[in-house]
């Protein structure tokens, strides 16, 4: 493919602010520069960009296409883009090191979705978030084969993440039912890639981290829905053995799986929570539209002193009560799958230093052991934890060299950012390494390159990918540069 020349009057580079502690060794942060926000086209603004967790932010042009035409011409004006959809990436994905930042938002109605009833095959817009395309699926019984935790991820924030849900160990991630993708590659053509059409760049997409290009459109094949409500039975563990025994004993005959273990870690606290197995019920309600979605907003945006441990210990609270061994919930489809989102800016209750999540997954065979080092590790430095979140996955995608999940358990720990908790992490890593573990990127801020490369061995075949077809590093972002993926 013809390769286009940068323009030599790029945009200023994007910086990030830093609010968290003074990285790790070998973390660079970038550094805060002044600039006022001001009109520069129809298309394009200066704006600041925070990440999900709120411990980055960026001040840059950002880009709004409203057809892909608009977004293949934008590439011919910045030296940099960064892809960013609904912008819940807990890290530093969709945060641009520099150039310009390319929202999706306007893209929604550039192509109306696609959907055959009768075989559960979606082509759509990757623009349009979950709950849009549940909304049109769900009461004709289908449904997407993968939900990630929040109704807000755009579709092709999914492709790019290779989302994967309460339900891996039984259907696996997003990119085991995609089909094709329609993607803006770097030098502003739109290509149709799928396991037969320029596999290559497929498969580098899928978990790509919005690297290869934007996806435009996606091709799912859908899951059929089975009834429009879930019962979870709750079951209790008090070790992580204990954990492992009871997950490896009901897994298989169950629809989903999630744990929740107590956040409050101190020296001679037990690893203890409980399991939800989670069972499709027709003989409660059938598949059908799906009811109103209520939420709330939380009414301020600069949070007291101390916001970080009231709202974890709060949480963790909340959590104990629901998660309680022997109790049943019922749930509607939305209710199940988003709680977090009844709270639509739940994000901002831990402080003005925000919050960080490390999730990591672990081969079977050394689960117990990797869970025994992190819950050890944690009880020593006395973390506390907002969320501590445990999965059951399936086999993984060894086709996408970048794709996070893989067979064995996850564990992911949400940590208002206290301290010196970000450099405490690289002990983490250490044991994440040692057990044969990595770290999901996608709600990654921190990890060093070097450890990344440790964890995800297949990394020299995606960059050939990458170099194939993005040689001059047009599409980029901060993670990509902190991973050495960009230059």
């Amino acid at each position: 493919m013809g390769r286009r020349q940068p323009d030599a009057q790029g945009d200023p580079p994007a910086r990030s602010v830093r609010f968290q502690a003074d990285p790790p060794e070998g973390v660079r942060w970038p550094r805060r520069v002044s600039g006022r926000t001001r009109a520069r086209s129809r298309n394009t603004t200066m704006t600041r960009l925070y990440n999900w967790g709120r411990t980055l932010c960026a001040h840059g042009p950002v880009l709004r296409p409203a057809t892909p035409a608009e977004a293949a011409n934008a590439l011919q004006r910045h030296r940099h883009v960064t892809p960013r959809g609904a912008g819940r990436s807990f890290g530093d994905a969709a945060i641009p090191n520099r150039g310009g930042t390319m929202l999706t938002e306007r893209l929604t109605d550039a192509q109306p979705m696609e959907f055959d009833a009768s075989s559960g095959i979606l082509r759509a817009n990757a623009a349009l978030p979950q709950h849009a395309i549940l909304s049109n699926t769900c009461p004709e019984g289908w449904l997407l084969p993968a939900i990630p935790g929040s109704r807000y991820i755009t579709l092709g924030g999914m492709i790019a993440a290779d989302a994967h849900g309460k339900n891996h160990s039984q259907t696996g991630s997003i990119g085991k039912y995609t089909r094709s993708l329609r993607v803006l590659v770097a030098d502003g053509d739109l290509v149709d890639c799928s396991p037969e059409q320029h596999p290559d760049l497929f498969w580098a997409t899928i978990g790509g981290l919005g690297l290869t290009g934007l996806v435009v459109d996606v091709e799912l094949q859908l899951e059929p829905l089975p009834a429009g409500r879930v019962v979870s039975e709750l079951v209790g563990f008090g070790s992580t053995d204990e954990l492992i025994e009871v997950v490896e004993a009901r897994h298989r005959a169950t629809d989903f799986v999630l744990g929740w273990a107590d956040g409050r870690f101190s020296p001679g606290r037990p690893f203890a929570g409980a399991v939800a197995f989670g069972h499709w019920r027709p003989d409660l309600a059938p598949p059908g539209p799906l009811p109103p979605f209520r939420s709330l907003r939380l009414p301020f945006s600069n949070p007291l002193p101390g916001a970080g441990w009231m709202a974890a210990t709060l949480l963790n609270a909340v959590l104990r009560r629901k998660f309680r061994d022997g109790r049943h919930e019922t749930a509607d489809v939305e209710s199940f799958f988003f709680p977090q989102d009844r709270i639509r800016n739940w994000n901002i209750a831990f402080g003005r230093r925000g919050f960080l999540e490390v999730q990591c997954c672990f081969p079977l065979e050394h689960a117990a052991a990797a869970l025994r080092d992190i819950h050890g590790f944690l009880c020593e430095t006395r973390t506390l934890c907002s969320l501590v979140a445990l999965k059951r996955f399936g086999p993984g995608l060894p086709d996408a060299p970048l794709s996070f999940p893989f067979e064995g358990y996850s564990i992911a720990l949400d940590m208002p950012v206290r301290g010196r908790i970000p450099e405490a992490l690289n002990e983490l890593d250490e044991i994440i390494v040692q057990h044969g573990g990595r770290v999901n990127p996608v709600k990654d801020s921190r990890l060093p390159a070097e450890r990344f490369e440790q964890m995800y061995p297949d990394l020299e075949r995606w960059r050939e990918v990458k170099r194939g077809w993005d040689p001059n590093n047009v599409w980029q972002s901060a993670l990509s540069r902190r991973l050495h993926l960009t230059e």
